[in-house]
């Protein structure tokens, strides 16, 4: 039985990562850097911190004053400044998925790597608040994905116990995180290739956010 659903919020809700993939790409290629898609993908399910180390790892010794923090605040205010004159750009399937959530009451929450103000705008902006009355961000709890520790925060608030959580990811990170946390788990893909035995912990792997319906109402005999 499914009583809650978890959220990954970029790549999973929104087309963030792709856009990310490809201002980061822009941005460093100014200074003359190369960033590729596999650094993106490892990137994938992270917090700041571990990205702001990949970053480092990769450049560091070629452009030591070129910094995660400087390129990805750049990045970030271009963005923000897109989806405000553009909007936010919602992945397939992602409102029909919360209008038959909400229908069925079945609880929602997000729980993300970003930073909860990021997250907390970036629903704002596509009007969808009303849907995430619990919203985690990675300044809310202390080991980033693959640790448990945003999933089963998400689910303390909810007041649902794990196994009758399902958590949405795009990235192995956040389905190894789901696994541990022992909740559902389905994979919807974006950037992120996870390793076959990542994928093998999923109950599921569905191309769009449409797709988790029938999934749902087949474990809730609806």
């Amino acid at each position: 039985m499914i009583r809650a659903v978890i959220f990954d919020m970029d790549g999973l809700m929104f087309e963030t990562e792709r856009v990310a993939f490809q201002m980061l790409q822009t941005a460093c290629a100014k200074r003359g850097l190369q960033f590729t898609i596999d650094m993106k993908r490892q990137m994938c399910g992270a917090n700041f911190k571990v990205s702001a180390q990949i970053f480092a790892n990769a450049f560091g010794a070629i452009d030591p004053t070129y910094t995660y923090d400087i390129c990805w605040s750049g990045v970030r205010k271009k963005m923000e400044k897109m989806f405000a004159e553009q909007g936010v750009p919602c992945k397939s399937g992602l409102r029909k998925l919360l209008a038959f959530l909400s229908a069925s009451s079945i609880k929602t929450a997000v729980a993300s790597g970003s930073a909860r103000h990021v997250v907390q705008k970036y629903i704002e902006m596509a009007d969808l608040a009303e849907y995430f009355p619990v919203i985690i961000g990675g300044g809310d709890f202390r080991q980033p994905k693959p640790s448990p520790e945003g999933f089963l925060l998400a689910a303390n608030y909810l007041s649902i116990s794990a196994p009758e959580c399902l958590v949405l990811e795009d990235s192995g990170r956040g389905l190894e995180a789901a696994y541990r946390a022992g909740m559902h788990a389905i994979w919807v893909p974006d950037l992120d290739i996870p390793q076959q035995e990542i994928l093998e912990k999923a109950d599921a792997v569905c191309e769009t956010l449409t797709d988790v319906i029938p999934w749902i109402k087949a474990q809730n005999s609806l």
